[in-house]
């Protein structure tokens, strides 16, 4: 090919007609046009009344654009022509002039028509940079061309995702078409090929929420979604349904079935009815039987027995009826780590003779460490338990000696904690994470140090003791100036709502700011990324909790949805989600808005009870009981949310 080399932004500088010279004619067919067209699309008939010689600015803009695209040996790529149109511009091909746009189009072609088109559809997403001439979005000359690419780049994503769904990598698929729906939620085509993807994966409710937001959007353009969509989301919303009035709890532990039936923790639903108790005891029991053959799959030894292991879990995890909201792959692959007999036998020699661990090992099980953090942030949290718990206390009592331990140790209490949290045990939470304060003091790590502190100052949160919250808040920020922009940024987002709880509005301001100033643009490249429980919508979620101590409701809720705006694309955690939702709910009571709160309500409650969160389920009652204005209970709305979740009567006065 050519040597090409890039017109710079100093070209451009005071030649704006120029520019847009050359921005019409890359939307016009071959390149081409004539003089009468190219004036009308540079100047409005209103403009050219005003304009003293509209001719001779044209011919200077020509000027300006047949010097800038001159190549070195002197030849303009910018061809005046004479044809049956008069006198006529015309760019040269794409192969000296070479533009974006074009080659993506080229690169969707050969997708369509090769037999691998993965190449082709990678290479063309790699050119996806924004949208199309976004300065001139109102342009009627562009807006023929802005529709053929945008459909083209629907076409592009659609294609990409089905390439990765065939070839088993169904999260890469996800996260495809996730971030291409968060820039263009009206594409339906995109839309439809995501929910079907969630559907047959059991994720009802991600795949409701998709259609929910698009639905909303849809509202805000007087657009109505396609008849195509609406079936599809009705038949999702049939399962979620079916799903919502069966749920089914985790247990904790390996243990006989009997004991783990006893031990069940306390749904935190409405009192089962003779019949609802013959619909949930399956369920329970399957759960059950999950949990024997789990334990009895870590007994089995060598690897002839692999196949045997993988269909085992695989039966294990269809008996519970649970919706597995990652593919199974991935869950086989964690499981697999945490059942390799040599790891669990190199594991065992090192309490007596710790010198046993080696690099390879710490590996290995920072590894399952990242996997059971992974399926925490996927919402497979009875999952990553189990896993947790088939290695955490020999790692504890390894710390001590290895400092490589004790970083592992803390990351995974802090993990323990926050499964505790969800199982409503919140005195375990601060236990924990003292454990994992003195871990990561051991390892002499000011990463695992900070996100240990701040860890620490959410459990003193949660338990109801904002003082003891506000001053290891106060502790974390000492150590934060050493640790990576991540971490850094979640500590700062923390103290900026402890500081507004506390009445220190500058403070607050000062910290929510550098929070957003030192979050990194990649944050996947941080080296805790796994575990750091850190995105762009943790600074939401602490931003809306500043100004609803700073007693702003309405810029709270502005607060709390700013990360769907942001650029990362960042997919987040459900547990997180549901968090804001249930702030969200609570903002709109102090803004006196009903129909805002009836939705997070049951918004709330359904995510909860698909999640198994009773963390999140009782998060959502306590606004429901404690915030929420009494009269509201006569509302239709509200009252057919507490009749489908048996809220129970508050007294109306």
């Amino acid at each position: 090919p050519p040597p090409y080399e890039r017109v710079s932004n100093e070209n451009w500088r005071s030649r704006g007609s120029a520019l847009s010279l050359l921005k019409v004619l890359l939307c016009k067919q071959r390149r081409r046009a004539s003089r009468d067209e190219l004036i009308d699309a540079l100047w409005p008939e209103d403009e050219q009344a005003k304009m003293k010689n509209v001719g001779h600015a044209f011919d200077a803009a020509v000027s300006i654009l047949r010097n800038v695209l001159r190549t070195r040996n002197g030849h303009s790529l910018l061809i005046a022509q004479v044809g049956g149109d008069g006198h006529a511009c015309k760019l040269a091909d794409q192969e000296r002039l070479w533009v974006d746009a074009d080659a993506f189009e080229a690169l969707i072609s050969q997708a369509i028509r090769a037999d691998d088109p993965l190449p082709w559809w990678q290479q063309a997403r790699a050119l996806v940079r924004g949208e199309f001439l976004e300065d001139n979005r109102f342009s009627d000359w562009a807006r023929a061309r802005r529709q053929s690419l945008a459909a083209d780049q629907s076409r592009m994503v659609c294609g990409l995702a089905d390439c990765y769904m065939m070839a088993g990598q169904a999260n890469v698929a996800d996260e495809v078409l996730q971030r291409h729906i968060a820039f263009h939620p009206s594409d339906e085509d995109a839309l439809c090929l995501l929910m079907s993807h969630l559907e047959q994966r059991e994720k009802y409710h991600a795949a409701w929420r998709l259609y929910q937001r698009a639905r909303e959007e849809s509202k805000k353009d007087g657009l109505t979604l396609t008849p195509r969509t609406q079936v599809l989301a009705r038949r999702i919303r049939e399962k979620l349904v079916t799903l919502e009035t069966n749920p089914s709890y985790a247990v904790r532990h390996p243990v006989s079935p009997i004991t783990m039936v006893t031990e069940m923790p306390e749904i935190p639903l409405q009192a089962l009815t003779q019949a609802g108790e013959q619909s949930n005891i399956l369920p329970l029991l399957s759960q059950a039987i999950t949990q024997c053959i789990i334990g009895v799959i870590r007994e089995l030894e060598g690897q002839e027995m692999d196949k045997l292991r993988r269909r085992l879990l695989q039966q294990a995890l269809g008996l519970t009826g649970i919706a597995i909201t990652i593919p199974l792959q991935e869950v086989f692959n964690i499981a697999d780590l945490s059942l390799m007999p040599e790891s669990r036998q190199q594991l065992s020699v090192a309490i007596t003779r710790p010198a046993a661990m080696n690099a390879e090992a710490f590996s290995h099980f920072q590894k399952l460490v990242d996997g059971c953090w992974g399926l925490c942030n996927s919402g497979e949290m009875n999952i990553a338990e189990q896993i947790l718990s088939t290695f955490l206390p020999q790692i504890i009592q390894l710390a001590p000696y290895h400092s490589e331990a004790a970083l592992l140790a803390a990351q995974s209490l802090r993990l323990r904690s926050i499964l505790s949290a969800h199982q409503m045990k919140l005195a375990d939470m601060i236990p924990l994470c003292q454990q994992a304060v003195v871990y990561a003091r051991l390892a002499n790590d000011n990463d695992t140090l900070s996100a240990a502190l701040n860890g620490l100052a959410v459990a003193f949160k949660y338990a109801g003791q904002p003082e003891a919250s506000f001053n290891t808040y106060q502790e974390a920020l000492t150590y934060s100036a050493q640790a990576s922009p991540l971490l850094r940024s979640r500590v700062y987002a923390g103290s900026a709502a402890a500081f507004a709880q506390r009445g220190r509005t500058q403070e607050a301001l000062f910290y929510i700011g550098n929070a957003y100033e030192h979050f990194p643009e990649h944050p996947e490249d941080d080296p805790l990324f796994s575990s750091a429980d850190n995105g762009i919508f943790m600074l939401a979620y602490y931003q809306g909790l500043m100004r609803l101590a700073m007693n702003q409701p309405e810029e709270a809720e502005r607060a709390f949805e700013s990360y769907k705006e942001h650029p990362s694309g960042a997919v987040i955690p459900e547990r997180n989600r549901l968090e804001i939702i249930n702030h969200r709910g609570r903002t709109a009571i102090i803004s006196n808005n009903l129909e805002r709160y009836a939705d997070c309500l049951e918004e709330g409650l359904t995510g909860a009870i698909a999640l198994k969160s009773k963390k999140r389920y009782e998060e959502a009652l306590t606004f429901y009981h404690q915030d929420m204005a009494k009269i509201w209970l006569r509302e239709p709305r509200i009252k057919l949310i507490a009749e489908r979740f048996q809220l129970g009567q508050k007294e109306v006065k």
